[in-house]
């Protein structure tokens, strides 16, 4: 909260510094600790005068309060004097932390790792101090500083049992020291030199003036080898700046190189100077090998042995770790990237170059590994890294928007891909001097990203810049640039251009046979010339250009002319073995491209031509991959068969495709009993022409499915989804991705059929092959993620539900992006699982920023009808989300009044914004909604005792009951009674409303016989209810029958009370429940229904007070933590004495029997 919101934080601090005193009477370390926060959250805002303040009433509390409160109060010391240290102050903060390192050692003892941090503090700031000294000749203050690190450290060996080489540095420092004593006025005046050389090698260096800084650190090593000869760690550390300053990449790895062995022997290879060399060395080495890691990792180690994790050094080393393991293919290369961020964000240097570049190089790490949903977070600080450091380097600001639009242009997020491409390419177009390799491909992903979302114009504008500027020589790529004509004259074809089309394949076909052997780069430009001719309508020389790819791929050398050697008695090859240019998978690739264009011919040979090559080329991939095979069967048998079909069949199979499609469109607003009887007919005449056995069919299958389960007729879903599943299965094996989507689809058919072993079969099957087939980015892996959500939603699992939801919503989001309706759907999941746990206040917001971006999407107004009415709904149990949620309905209700006023839509959401009223008791304004509402149902039913007639005549007869109209609502409610919801015996929530307000205005009418029926039967449909529900969803149906029960108590109590009903009477209801459930259930709710009914009584009105504030003190105290007190045994020693958690129980129990 400090870090994230200072000024509300400093509100809170406030509040507390007042408030502890008031409760701890003398001083306390709390309020000690208080101040130190406090401290800290100025330095954050930089106000260093009131950070003094603060760090020094924290000690003063410290130091008066009777508690010892270590090690908080040494930490505090030596916060205070790494504050001083940053103010200059150092004289004090040597005070400061040698306090520090005191209150740990000598009052208590504790040795331990923030001993030695604090007291290492300390001796770095000797160290300081005592060059400090040196500079000014005070040899007697030096040596004293000097002195004290050495015995500190000495002191910190001998608890540890390890050999610090900071000590064999101050042992060093101190023979310096020395030798300074004894030096002539002219070697002081090179000493004085050299301190001051080192003041502008870091001035120098900290401007980027590195030919300065390189023949100043060339001069200071120079003087140091004079003053203390070779083999020193003087000339080590002299030798290392003048290394570091070479521009010349082998002249400086032949230093580092060259220095390896005397630092190791100087200086020690524990030292972190030593580490810092093999880092380099590791860095600087062109070629990444199993050496360079070694020495790398030794250097990581080396500072971990150090207690170097929180330094720049220990996750430079790391991110250096990372590159090599990745370049060698190791799978750990992202581990030693992650510990890199954490050293970083550990260092608070979260807005450094380094930093950016840590995390770059982690984006380029994760696409690699195909881990794009855990690269999502780093995206995004990212972006923000590449505004801010904008100016430090622009080249990486480019460079690192170029990689976060690659990732999210593999998971399809087009439009957060084509601002982060435009931001680089503005980047890169500022920069001085020539273009670049990044630059280019840059203008190449903006073209392709424009020609996807149909931007022809600004398509075409960057793919000439790229082919412009990729005739550079230095620049010049074959691969690229065949890629971006090949995209740019599928684009012409999309637009009709064929001309402008033909002349670049021709042009790009003639530059590319020039070569005299044939490539993949010609092959793609002569699949993409057949379709070209095939879209232009001139099948003839597509086919000829097709032969002659053929006959080149089978000879592996271009003919002698541009014409087909396919003449006369010529046959084409019918085997064809991979060409040597592909790889296995390319081949497979590029053959799958053939067999789409083959399958556009008349003639069905070429076609299946291609399908055997495929099945053969298949058949070596069945061991490991053996979809591959199934489909390449599939296609072959069933191209065969529909050559083999007569013309009738094939125009009788056109017509029930066109059929399908159809009731695939009207489908979407609403499942018919026509629609459904059309698609059987579709799926008998597919299963007559093509066969059970046929991947048509099973689609077929999966959408009755659907069709039959959107209508309520799930055993009869159930039984297609199974089809769907053993078709696939028999033809594709159980290892497809396709019989993977059947199972997953088939889940929740199974799971509202109440096949819930079944269920959880398909669902744990159909993840565990997509993830093996598709992997983690799959979208098919999402959607399945999801519906294993809604699987533990439904059982009652909603811990389970809730952990996966969250890791769900964030798939979701890095799979289809934020702005998207698949992850407003999952948005809204969450939010119901959030709302099943009873967690209102965290089920509104994920259900807000569903809406949100819903509204804020240019989505289809169908499925945003959809989406909104849903949520809706879903939001009108959260009264705090009303009057946002009355804002949306407003705005809503005026858009479909304007395009569908006479829709099932509008009278939802006239019902919805009724409903919204209804419930801030506006109930004339709620029957005008109403009203409305049954209007435009009316037409479109003409049934009247249809269940959404009788939604809207029970909510009329509610708004009749409660503006006391009885009459009118009696009216109401008896319509509302007689659907054929009665008369079928389902036991509905509606059907309990119904029953729960007619007993009420039958008993306020008088009518005490039929009210208390209509009780009963509330009571029978509650328990029936809970029966059916509590082994498939224990949770929800103890909330479900609490709820009810709680009204139907408050019912009753409340017609007693009024004279409405006989007491007898109630009481006769009373003791038959209580007869049949527990007592404690049933006891609750009279309590809860009394406090509704009873609270205008005062004397009443103070228990309940009293009950419910002994309730929030118990839960309070469960929550918090509050030290439960211990029961005391009494004096005999026998029974014992309550404290006050039971006295509390006591005491509600006995108020709650007074009340009753």
């Amino acid at each position: 909260i400090v870090l994230n919101d200072p000024s509300s934080s400093a509100i809170q601090l406030q509040r507390f510094d007042q408030l502890i005193p008031q409760v701890t009477k003398t001083p306390h370390p709390v309020h000690a600790y208080l101040h130190k926060v406090w401290a800290n959250l100025l330095l954050h805002t930089g106000d260093n005068k009131l950070a003094d303040d603060h760090f020094r009433k924290s000690l003063q509390f410290y130091e008066q309060s009777d508690l010892d409160f270590l090690p908080d109060y040494a930490i505090t010391f030596n916060n205070y004097g790494l504050f001083l240290i940053q103010t200059g102050r150092y004289k004090e903060a040597h005070r400061a932390l040698k306090k520090a390192g005191e209150l740990l050692r000598n009052r208590v003892g504790l040795i331990n790792s923030k001993t030695q941090l604090i007291e290492y503090n300390l001796v770095s700031l000797e160290q300081y101090l005592s060059l400090q000294a040196l500079q000014e000749h005070d040899w007697e203050t030096s040596q004293n500083y000097l002195e004290s690190s050495l015995a500190t450290l000495k002191q910190i060996a001998s608890d540890t049992g390890k050999i610090q080489y900071q000590i064999r540095d101050i042992e060093w420092d101190l023979q310096v020291l020395q030798r300074c004593r004894k030096l002539s006025e002219k070697s002081l005046q090179d000493l004085d030199r050299c301190l001051e050389l080192q003041k502008q090698i870091d001035a120098k260096t900290s401007v980027g003036d590195e030919n300065a800084a390189l023949e100043l650190s060339r001069e200071h090593h120079k003087l140091i080898l004079k003053l203390f000869g070779e083999k020193t760690p003087s000339a080590i550390h002299a030798e290392l700046l003048v290394a570091k300053h070479l521009q010349d990449r082998n002249a400086k790895l032949a230093l580092f190189n060259s220095m390896l062995e005397p630092a190791r022997m100087v200086l020690g290879d524990d030292h972190p100077r030593y580490a810092e060399l093999l880092t380099e060395v590791a860095d600087w080495t062109e070629a990444a090998s199993e050496q360079t890691l070694q020495q790398a990792e030794a250097a990581t180690g080396i500072y971990e042995q150090n207690s170097w994790h929180e330094t720049r050094e220990y996750a430079h080393a790391l991110r250096i770790v990372g590159r090599i393991r990745n370049t060698l293919g190791q799978a750990d290369a992202i581990d030693a990237l992650l510990k890199a961020e954490e050293a970083w964000k550990a260092l608070r240097l979260t807005g450094d170059i380094e930093y950016l570049i840590t995390v770059n190089e982690l984006l380029f790490y994760y696409r690699n590994a195909g881990q794009l949903i855990e690269a999502i977070p780093f995206c995004d600080r990212a972006e923000e890294l590449a505004r801010q450091l904008l100016d430090a380097d622009r080249g990486l600001a480019a460079q690192t928007c170029n990689q976060v639009a690659t990732i999210y242009e593999t998971l399809g997020r087009t439009d957060e891909a084509l601002q982060n491409y435009l931001r680089a390419v503005k980047v890169f177009d500022e920069l001085a001097g020539p273009p670049t390799r990044a630059h280019l491909i840059t203008l190449k992903n903006v073209a392709g990203l424009y020609r996807k979302q149909r931007k022809y114009v600004s398509a075409e504008s960057y793919f000439r810049r790229f082919l412009k500027m990729v005739e550079t020589p230095a620049l010049y790529d074959r691969a690229l640039q065949v890629d971006a004509v090949l995209t740019l004259t599928s684009m012409y074809q999309e637009q009709e251009r064929f001309d402008e089309a033909r002349d670049l394949l021709v042009q790009l076909d003639q530059t590319l046979q020039q070569d005299q052997k044939i490539s993949v780069f010609w092959s793609n430009v002569r699949l993409a010339q057949i379709s070209l001719e095939q879209t232009d309508e001139k099948p003839g020389k597509a086919i000829a250009l097709f032969e002659e790819l053929w006959n080149v791929l089978a000879e592996g050398t271009f003919p002698p002319k541009s014409a087909s050697k396919l003449k006369g008695e010529h046959s084409p090859a019918l085997k064809l073995e991979r060409p040597q240019i592909f790889t296995a998978r390319e081949w497979l690739r590029f053959l799958q491209q053939v067999k789409g264009i083959a399958g556009q011919f008349p003639d069905p040979e070429p076609h299946l031509r291609v399908l055997n090559v495929i099945q053969d080329h298949a058949r070596g991939l069945s061991r490991t991959e053996p979809w591959y095979l199934a489909d390449a069967e599939n296609d072959l048998r069933e191209v065969r068969q529909y050559a083999d079909l007569s013309p009738q069949a094939r125009t009788k199979l056109n017509e029930v495709r066109e059929l399908e499609s159809t009731v695939l469109g009207q489908s979407e607003i609403e499942a018919t009993a026509e629609q459904i009887s059309q698609l059987e007919k579709v799926l008998a005449t597919k299963t007559e022409i093509l066969g059970r056995k046929h991947r048509a069919v099973a689609t077929t299958c999966l959408t009755l499915a659907e069709l039959q389960k959107k209508a309520g007729r799930n055993s009869s879903a159930l039984e297609s989804y199974r089809e769907a599943v053993r078709i696939r299965s028999e033809l594709l094996g159980e290892r497809h991705a396709a019989t993977a989507e059947a199972k997953s689809e088939g889940s929740l058919g199974a799971l509202a059929a109440g096949d819930v072993p079944q269920a959880r079969k398909w669902l744990t099957e159909a993840i565990e092959t997509q993830t093996a087939i598709l992997g983690e980015n799959a979208p098919a892996l999402a959607e399945s993620y999801l519906r294993q959500v809604k699987y533990h939603s439904y059982q009652g699992q909603y811990a389970e539900a809730l952990k996966l939801a969250q890791s769900t919503c964030q798939r979701f989001e890095a799979v289809f992006g934020k702005m998207s309706l698949k992850n407003a759907e999952a948005l809204k999941t969450l939010s119901a699982i959030y709302s099943a746990l009873g967690n209102d206040m965290q089920a509104i917001y994920p259900l807000l920023e569903a809406m949100e971006i819903v509204s804020g999407m240019d989505v289809d107004s169908r499925a945003e009808t959809e989406f909104v009415l849903a949520a809706g709904w879903q939001l009108l149990q959260f009264p705090l989300s009303h009057p946002l949620l009355q804002e949306v309905v407003d705005e809503f209700l005026e858009k479909l009044k304007s395009t569908a006023p006479d829709s099932k839509d509008y009278a939802n959401a006239l019902e919805l914004r009724g409903m919204l009223s209804f419930n801030q008791k506006k109930y004339e304004e709620a029957e005008k909604y109403f009203q409305s509402s049954l209007q435009i149902y009316q037409k479109f039913y003409q049934n009247p005792s249809h269940p959404q007639i009788s939604e809207i005549l029970q909510n009329l007869g509610a708004v009749a009951l409660n503006r006391g109209d009885l009459k009118r609502a009696e009216q109401y409610l008896e319509k509302a009674n007689n659907s054929r919801i009665e008369r079928s015996g389902a036991l509905t929530e509606l059907q309990f409303l119904i029953f729960y307000n007619l007993a009420e205005v039958k008993a306020r009418m008088g009518k005490t016989a039929a009210a208390l029926e209509f009780l009963k039967r509330c009571f029978e449909i509650d328990e029936r209810s809970l029966m059916s529900n509590l082994v498939l969803r224990p949770e929800a149906a103890l909330t479900k029958l609490l709820n009810n029960r709680f009204n139907l108590y408050s019912l009753l109590v409340t017609l007693q009370l009024t004279g409405q009903l006989p007491e007898s009477s109630v009481s006769e209801v009373f003791s038959r429940i209580l007869g049949r459930k527990g007592l404690a259930l049933d006891i609750a709710c009279q309590s809860n229904a009394a406090q509704n009914a009873l609270i205008h009584d005062d004397n009443i009105t103070s228990k309940l007070q009293e009950i419910q504030q002994l309730q929030i003190w118990l839960a309070e105290s469960s929550v918090v933590g509050v030290e439960i007190e211990e029961q005391q045994q009494s004096e005999d020693g026998v029974k014992f004495v309550p404290n006050r958690q039971t006295k509390a129980v006591m005491r509600i129990q006995e108020l709650q029997e007074q009340v009753a």
